[in-house]
């Protein structure tokens, strides 16, 4: 198992748009050597596979967008993950199939890591797509941390917007929090946060970066520093009992009153009361 100083998580999203900036792509990610990248809006559908333009130094995997035909443009989940990171693929509830989510865990520093990327079109439900994500997370429970990447479209700095609630009561329950805190999303004349990565675990270091050759959305990415939480010893003091001088034991058994004890009818007075008499304690 590779140990790491530092692991680094991003998020990319409309990635289909890269086809035609693939130099771009490529160079963004190598520049930013994330260990993994969560690709979101991958417009690829099954048997797609080649479509997905090729990183040196990364293996990709994806789940294809919904089979609604009306609106399978613009869909679709993935990752990037850079080569000698151990990554195993992780099962997901999805009570409803427009909600797009796809999860794999790795180990770090003997820490259980899962990660997942989830992303919601404007169509879908809110309700809808942080409960299956909901479920996902509470059905996954052998890992000491989680880290989700998503375009949520969903912009978290507009206070006047109803649906911001939903991701923070979204936060509140599972316990953890959205370490994004500026624009990831940029038009001429707006600065959005829809892009959230949200995890219950330590973040060392924040970075968005707008490539504007690369379209709006900026590449986001999140350092982490795992170590193993140490446990505390338990001390326990033990008195073999090779080592017990059995005359002067059975001696001691002798001493006791033992009319005395058994006219107890409570069994705690009992204990105590031999406790008394055998070793002293009161």
């Amino acid at each position: 198992m590779a140990r790491y100083k530092s692991f680094e998580v991003g998020l990319y999203n409309n990635a289909g748009s890269i086809r035609s900036k693939i130099d771009e792509f490529q160079v963004a990610l190598l520049r930013d050597s994330a260990d993994i990248m969560a690709i979101n809006e991958t417009w690829l559908q099954t048997g797609d596979d080649v479509s997905a333009p090729l990183v040196p130094r990364y293996s990709f995997r994806h789940i294809p967008g919904s089979c609604n035909m009306s609106r399978t443009r613009g869909e679709g989940v993935g990752f990037y993950i850079r080569l000698g990171v151990s990554a195993r693929s992780c099962p997901h509830i999805n009570k409803f199939t427009e909600v797009e989510q796809q999860w794999i865990s790795v180990t770090i520093n003997k820490t259980r890591i899962l990660i997942g990327t989830a992303y919601r079109p404007q169509w879908v439900n809110v309700d809808n797509f942080l409960g299956s994500l909901t479920d996902t997370l509470t059905s996954q429970t052998n890992f000491d941390y989680f880290i989700l990447l998503g375009d949520f479209n969903i912009n978290i700095l507009d206070t006047n917007d109803s649906k911001t609630l939903r991701p923070k009561q979204f936060l509140t329950y599972t316990n953890s929090s959205n370490c994004i805190s500026e624009p990831t999303h940029f038009t001429r004349d707006s600065a959005t946060l829809i892009e959230l990565v949200i995890t219950d675990a330590r973040v060392t270091n924040t970075f968005v970066k707008h490539t504007p050759k690369l379209g709006g959305h900026a590449f986001v990415l999140v350092d982490f520093h795992f170590k193993k939480p140490k446990i505390a010893p338990i001390q326990q003091i033990i008195r073999p009992i090779k080592s017990i001088n059995m005359l002067a034991f059975l001696s001691d058994l002798e001493a006791i009153n033992w009319d005395t004890i058994i006219g107890f009818s409570c069994v705690n007075q009992m204990v105590s009361e031999f406790s008394k008499k055998k070793f002293g304690i009161i």
